[in-house]
């Protein structure tokens, strides 16, 4: 579905303004990075192979929603960033050198997902997101993340998100009982943007893309799996209930069908041309550690990114 091969229209459209620069503003093309917990990893390698290629800085608009949020950023931030943020990835989120931090417990109920860990990760240290680089990149960057008022998905301007960047992307990757309470951004309460991971509809509305990837860090099958309430969904939906909220539980129940009606939408429209990035196997889900798996991965979708657009 959408596959993005040699010869799609995207990756024609795409090296040209790549060469042409300021002489292509007809061309507006937009990058989407979505959801997906370790299968993010995926989206690490694509992003990586747009970085080497010298595209990322093609498009206009990228779009971090969950753990597409810091791979983004890491990769707006430049060459060495990029790196560094695939091997947080390796490293920190599979409990190995240099932390030897257990970010994924399953024994750990109130927290499985360690999100505050990536936090304080992304924040401080030697793998922390050159924030100001991110800030000078050419492209507009945008998290989405969940408003549990609204029950709708705010697309945030991250580089003049209130308090601050790094806050942004923990809004966007708040995963649904993995926090102690939504988190605060510009005035507004926000959990994991995974709720609604594929706002295809509601970008083209807002930022008119002539063109769009879409890296959704899992398989065709996988994402038509996404369309109905599965176990995962269930168990969130059970952890939901620590916030005391109907709307919580009730915005994750209810994920499928906002995956189903974007889908859907997409095999209907005709006014911007959109490629996909679909990872090239299933072999690491959502909670995978091996080092070994991730890596393979990465480098698969890497792969697969580089011969698109030879």
């Amino acid at each position: 579905m959408f596959e993005l091969r040699r010869n799609h229209p995207v990756v024609k459209r795409l090296r040209w303004k790549q060469q042409m620069g300021s002489g292509a503003k007809h061309i507006r093309p937009l990058l989407l990075v979505t959801s997906g917990g370790m299968r993010g990893v995926y989206g690490g390698g694509t992003v990586l192979a747009l970085r080497e290629l010298g595209l990322l800085d093609a498009f206009d608009v990228v779009v971090g929603i969950s753990a597409g949020g810091p791979i983004a950023a890491y990769s707006l931030a430049g060459d060495q960033q990029a790196e560094v943020g695939v091997s947080v990835y390796l490293e920190e989120c599979t409990g190995g050198p240099p932390t030897n931090y257990p970010f994924i417990a399953l024994y750990r109920l109130s927290k499985i997902v360690d999100v505050d860990f990536l936090h304080f990760v992304f924040g401080l240290g030697r793998k922390r997101i050159d924030v100001e680089a991110v800030r000078r990149s050419r492209p507009d960057f945008y998290l989405g993340a969940f408003n549990v008022e609204t029950r709708q998905l705010d697309v945030i301007n991250a580089k003049t998100a209130e308090p601050d960047m790094l806050t942004a992307i923990k809004a966007s990757m708040a995963i649904v009982g993995c926090v102690e309470e939504p988190v605060s951004l510009n005035g507004s309460r926000y959990l994991d943007g995974w709720l609604d991971p594929l706002p295809l509809q509601q970008l083209v509305e807002r930022f008119q893309p002539t063109d769009m990837i879409v890296v959704p860090n899992c398989t065709v099958q996988q994402m038509q799996q996404r369309t109905t309430v599965s176990p995962t969904v269930v168990a969130l939906a059970t952890l939901a209930l620590r916030y005391r909220s109907r709307r919580i539980v009730e915005a994750v129940l209810t994920e499928p069908r906002r995956i189903a009606q974007s889908l859907r939408w997409l095999k209907q429209q005709h006014q911007v041309n959109v490629g996909v990035l679909w990872a090239p196997d299933n072999s690491v889900h959502q909670l995978t550690t091996d080092p070994k798996k991730l890596l393979r991965a990465m480098k698969l979708a890497h792969w697969k990114t580089l011969e698109a657009f030879k």
